[in-house]
């Protein structure tokens, strides 16, 4: 693979959080500290994030139901809060959950991580606000493929496992996965490998239906801990036919046919978390013998699923995975979204 080509594959982005504001609405009890990240430029973007507040209340301790009327949306900058407008689309059956999605006003720079306060309280005793620039959006991300890729869902048969994620461990006696869901910020996997040469320490969900000739996105936040030496933290999305067999073309079977993104670390050194996010996808083809792009970065002629994978393999490597998503995604790549904290008002 050339040095181009890995350079048009790979998007990335650190997180740098700007140091919170004081607490700027004063009658709400409840904010999450969100990092929010670009890989492209954008004017005045819709940022959409799918959310469950019922979760963000129980991480700040909180009792009683959500207030669908209270969320507000503050972007800082230079140690001040300025409000965005936004507007909350419940999911039906559930007026905790759903997407909020919010105007970024102004330019975003490629690879700028924003830094947020999203207020948020329970009972039913704010009022609704409405703003005109709102009045006609709608949600339009195309829904996430991974199931569970928030990570905040337990295994209902485990509950030290996050529901849908299985974990591939070889050799088992040196390789490590753990679902770490503890204090306020998302939850994410952890993967330890210290093995070396062809050894992994994954955690993937199989079978995931996807469409012939159209354009998905892959994005999660990655992190490397200290004792990474070598190897490498991966994100990869293998694509096949039905029932997981390999695509064939008019000359043979395609292969290596897979998204691919790593984070470059350095020996002995804890990266921060680090937004990815790519759209080209990868395959060999039979006959010219060599590994290349697809067609406008589209899934080929009778691809049907995909197999979804995080992993710390090859060496001595630790790596840590949040916010997993694979959706379609038409243009562009989706803004990254992560929550650093959830805060109850002093």
């Amino acid at each position: 693979m050339t040095r181009a080509w890995m350079a048009a594959l790979l998007l990335v982005s650190a997180v740098a959080m700007a140091a919170p504001a004081k607490w700027g609405n004063a009658d709400w009890s409840y904010r999450a500290q969100l990092s929010a990240c670009s890989l492209e430029q954008r004017e005045n973007p819709m940022v959409e994030w799918e959310v469950d507040f019922a979760d963000l209340l129980s991480r700040a301790g909180a009792q009683g139901a959500f207030d669908p009327s209270s969320p507000r949306v503050m972007l800082l900058q230079d140690g001040q809060e300025k409000e965005m407008p936004c507007r909350f689309f419940a999911d039906t059956d559930n007026p905790a959950k759903g997407t909020l999605c919010w105007l970024r006003m102004g330019t975003m720079p490629a690879n700028a991580l924003d830094s947020y306060s999203i207020y948020f309280d329970a009972g039913a005793a704010k009022p609704a606000k409405a703003y005109p620039e709102m009045a006609r959006a709608k949600p339009v991300q195309a829904k996430n493929l991974a199931v569970n890729g928030s990570l905040t869902l337990a295994d209902k048969t485990d509950p030290t496992r996050a529901a849908a994620w299985v974990f591939s461990l070889s050799p088992a006696d040196k390789t490590k996965g753990e679902w770490i869901k503890e204090g306020t910020a998302d939850p994410y996997l952890k993967l330890t490998d210290t093995v070396g040469e062809s050894s992994m320490a994954a955690a993937a969900q199989s079978g995931v239906a996807v469409e012939p000739v159209k354009r998905y996105a892959a994005s999660c936040w990655m992190k490397a801990g200290k004792e990474t030496k070598d190897g490498a933290v991966i994100l990869t999305n293998w694509f096949s036919g039905p029932e997981g067999k390999a695509i064939t073309g008019p000359d043979g079977d395609y292969g290596n046919y897979k998204m691919q993104g790593i984070l470059a670390t350095t020996p002995n050194t804890e990266t921060p978390w680090t937004y990815k996010a790519f759209t080209g996808i990868n395959f060999y083809d039979p006959k010219t013998k060599l590994n290349g792009p697809t067609p406008d970065q589209k899934t080929l002629p009778g691809t049907m699923q995909v197999r979804l994978e995080v992993g710390a393999i090859y060496g001595t490597v630790v790596g840590s995975f949040s916010d997993i998503a694979f959706r379609e995604m038409p243009a562009g790549t989706p803004i990254g979204l992560r929550v650093t904290e959830v805060q109850k008002k002093p």
